[in-house]
C-alpha cells in the first residue's frame, strides 16, 4: 500500500503510454490548472481534485473522500481503482504509524497533522478520527466536558479500558486473558509431566545399566593390559629371553597400530580410551533402549513442549506482576495457536468496610 502512494507522476504517465499506443501526450494538473512535476507522488496528487490531459481531452478526476466508510470493503466502494486503493493505503499507513509511536496519547492537533502528512484532506480527518474511535484503534472523547479529553487522542485504548474497569471494581480484560492463558499452560504442564517423568525415570535406569556394562568392559580391558604386561615380563626375563621375545613385542605393537587405524576408519574417532568408552556406552545404551522399547522421539517432543510451556508460563506470570495499564502492551505474548474468547466481566469486587 505504501508503494502505491509513493508512485510518481512520471510512473503514471509511463504506464498510460505503455498501455495505450494511441496516447500521444499525457499530463496531470490540479483543478486550478497547476501542472504537477514528474517527481511528485500520487499521495500529493490525490490530496485534491485534479485533471488528466490525454491528447486534446481533459478528464476531471475527483480525489478520494476519506470517511468512516473507509473501513468498508473495496467491493462496497464500487470499482477497484487507484483512488480506492490509495484511500485504503493512507488509512493503513496512518494506523501503522500511530501504533509505532509508542506514546500514551497525542494532541488532537498532532493527529490532524499526521493525517495531512499522509494525504488525508483536512475536512475528512475528523471523520477518520471518529472511525478510529468507533473501531477501537484510538480513544477520542470529543464531546466530553473535560477540556483535556477534548484535545487528546489516546493511542492505547486497551490500557485505558483496563484501568477504567479496575477503577470501578471489575477485572480488566487483559488480566483475564493472561489468567486464562496461565491456567491453560498449567493444565498443559500437569497433563504432560506424568508421561515425561515416567520416560525420564526409565531413561535414567537404562543409562545406569549401560554405564555398569561399559564399566565392566573397561575394567576387563584394564585387567587384560596389566596381565599382558606381566605375561610379557615373565616370558622375556624368566621363561625365555629378550632375544626371543623382541620380535613378539614388535609385532604386538604393530598389531595395536593396525587396530587403531581400523578403529579410526570405522568410527572416524581417535583411538583414545575416552572415545572407546563412549562408543561402548552408546552401543549398550541403544541396545537397552531397543530392548525396553524406549520412545526417544516422544521423549524429545515432551521435553521441548514442557520447556516451551514453562517459558511461556514464566512470561505470563511476569506480565501479571506488572501494573494493569502495562499488561495490554504484552498481549502479543498470548498463545496464537488457539482462539481466545474474551471472558465475561467478573463481578465487582467487594470493598471491605472498617
Amino acid at each position: 500500500m505504501t508503494a502505491v502512494l509513493s508512485t510518481t507522476v512520471a510512473d503514471i504517465i509511463a504506464q498510460i503510454e505503455a498501455e495505450d499506443s494511441s496516447v500521444k501526450s499525457v499530463a496531470i494538473r490540479s483543478a486550478r490548472g497547476e501542472a504537477f512535476q514528474p517527481e511528485d507522488t500520487l499521495q500529493k496528487v490525490l490530496t485534491d481534485d485534479f485533471e488528466l490531459l490525454l491528447n486534446d481531452q481533459v478528464l476531471p478526476v475527483r480525489a478520494p473522500v476519506f470517511t468512516g466508510s473507509a473501513y468498508q470493503s473495496l467491493a462496497d466502494d464500487g470499482d477497484l481503482d487507484v483512488r480506492s486503493v490509495a484511500q485504503k493505503a493512507a488509512i493503513i499507513v496512518l494506523r501503522s504509524d500511530l501504533e509505532r509511536l509508542g506514546k500514551w496519547k497525542i494532541s488532537h492537533q498532532e493527529f490532524m497533522q499526521m493525517c495531512r502528512e499522509r494525504g488525508i484532506p483536512k475536512k475528512q480527518a475528523p471523520e477518520v478520527l471518529q472511525a478510529f474511535h468507533q473501531s477501537g484503534v484510538v480513544f477520542y472523547f470529543g464531546k466530553s466536558d473535560d477540556e483535556d479529553l477534548i484535545h487528546s487522542v489516546f493511542l492505547q485504548p486497551r490500557s485505558i479500558l483496563d484501568s477504567y474497569l479496575e477503577s470501578i471494581g471489575l477485572s480488566p480484560l487483559s488480566s483475564q486473558l493472561f489468567q486464562q492463558q496461565r491456567e491453560t499452560l498449567l493444565a498443559k504442564i500437569q497433563a504432560l509431566e506424568p508421561e515425561h517423568m515416567a520416560l525420564v525415570n526409565l531413561r535414567r535406569e537404562l543409562e545406569a545399566t549401560a554405564t555398569r556394562q561399559a564399566n565392566v568392559i573397561a575394567y576387563g580391558l584394564s585387567t587384560s593390559l596389566v596381565g599382558a604386561f606381566g605375561l610379557y615380563f615373565w616370558l622375556s626375563f624368566i621363561h625365555f629371553s629378550w632375544d626371543i621375545m623382541e620380535p613378539v613385542t614388535y609385532f604386538t605393537g604393530f598389531g595395536v597400530s593396525i587396530i587403531g587405524y581400523a578403529w579410526w576408519s570405522i568410527t572416524n574417532q581417535e583411538y583414545e580410551y575416552e572415545n572407546i568408552y563412549h562408543y561402548v556406552y552408546s552401543r549398550r545404551l541403544r541396545r537397552q533402549m531397543a530392548k525396553a522399547k524406549f520412545d526417544q522421539a516422544r521423549f524429545a517432543t515432551l521435553t521441548e513442549e514442557l520447556r516451551l510451556a514453562r517459558d511461556q508460563l514464566a512470561q505470563i506470570e511476569l506480565v501479571l506482576s506488572k501494573s494493569t495499564p502495562l499488561q495490554a502492551n504484552y498481549l502479543h505474548l498470548l498463545d496464537t495457536n488457539r482462539e481466545l474468547q474474551p471472558p465475561a466481566l467478573a463481578a465487582p469486587r467487594r470493598v471491605e468496610q472498617d
